[in-house]
């Protein structure tokens, strides 16, 4: 796998954004085989809808990515699977807090 944290980052961004969020970083733990990204999206304009906090480590050969309230994790061979399943989250979360 060859994305790295900061083109991981960029790239949730910017997801986020263009499905009506904004993002946030809150941090970076990292360890020697991986990176644990503790991520969270709140919707824009001033809505009062929650924050959606998520956990995405990157493997040496895959993603993992934990939602709130979702006990299993989802696993991702490429960044782009990552994404997709990121945008169905967000999706499903915006659909039950209407």
């Amino acid at each position: 796998m060859t994305e790295n944290r900061d083109e991981v980052l960029r790239a949730i961004r910017k997801l986020a954004n263009d499905n009506g969020y904004d993002f946030f970083n809150n941090g970076c733990q990292c360890r020697e085989h991986e990176k644990v990204l503790y991520l969270a999206v709140q919707p824009k304009d001033g809505d009062d809808r929650p924050l959606l906090n998520f956990i995405v480590t990157i493997e040496s050969i895959r993603f993992r990515v934990t939602f709130d309230g979702v006990d299993v994790p989802q696993y991702c061979k490429d960044l782009n699977q990552l994404l997709d399943i990121i945008k169905d989250w967000l999706l499903t979360r915006l659909r039950l807090c209407k």
